[in-house]
């Protein structure tokens, strides 16, 4: 350990962390002046229906579910371009900060012991090996260590469905229609899930993963997201 502190004290020595959206050296890949920018007003919402609550009922009124999601912030400007980072430029450092700063906002309106297993939303094999990486397993990497359970095996996408970013809002439910799939039953029978992703636009892919996993055998199925569409788009 202290040689790892060593080592890792050089290399910032010599390397220094520069903030990869301000550019500033300020010896932090996300630099707490970026943080306070992002916009992290959106509030608890139901992803069967969107309805928003100031505090999480028991059942959707809207929609009588019990889909309970929570994001970061809306998908735009610092956190846009953040989660492009992570995506598109590979650049897990940002994702691992993003991960701590999404879980400590779902715990301001969740209690740890609602869920009982975190699971990542997959991405197909064929687009693992061209990222390299699954950007919403990023996300959870800051927790993977404590005392919650992350899993990445259970829930699984069969089917290399189009990106949603890709097609219209109307057709997004169909494309991931039958997409996932779970391994282990027996894992999930009476349990409750904290599904993670980094954006949700309509809800579909949530919908149809807590589709998959209800089928399974869990009990509920929560979502927490680093970015929900802006704040127009999330009245389709």
């Amino acid at each position: 350990m202290i040689f790892k502190d060593i080592i890792d004290g050089l290399i910032d020595l010599l390397y220094p962390p520069r903030c990869l959206i301000c550019k500033s050296w300020k010896k932090e890949w996300l630099c707490e002046e970026c943080i306070q920018n992002i916009d992290t007003s959106p509030l608890p919402f139901c992803y069967e229906c969107m309805k928003e609550f100031f505090e999480v009922p028991d059942f959707c009124p809207e929609c009588n579910s019990r889909k309970f999601a929570c994001s970061l912030g809306f998908y735009e400007d610092i956190l846009k371009e953040a989660i492009g980072k992570l995506k598109y430029e590979g650049k897990i450092v940002i994702g691992e900060k993003l991960g701590a700063l999404m879980f400590q906002k779902f715990f301001k309106f969740f209690s740890p012991s609602s869920f009982d297993l975190i699971l990542p939303v997959p991405i197909h094999k064929n687009r693992r090996i061209v990222r390299g990486f699954n950007q919403s397993e990023i996300l959870v990497r800051t927790l993977s260590y404590s005392e919650f359970t992350c899993a990445s095996d259970i829930l699984y996408r069969e089917r290399d469905t189009k990106q949603q970013v890709a097609i219209p809002f109307d057709t997004r439910e169909e494309n991931v229609r039958g997409a996932f799939c779970v391994r282990n039953y027996n894992s999930l029978k009476g349990k409750n899930i904290l599904l993670v992703d980094d954006v949700c636009t309509t809800g579909a892919t949530a919908k149809e993963c807590s589709r998959t996993l209800l089928t399974s055998g869990a009990s509920r199925v929560y979502l927490l997201v680093l970015a929900i569409s802006t704040k127009k788009a999330k009245n389709f």
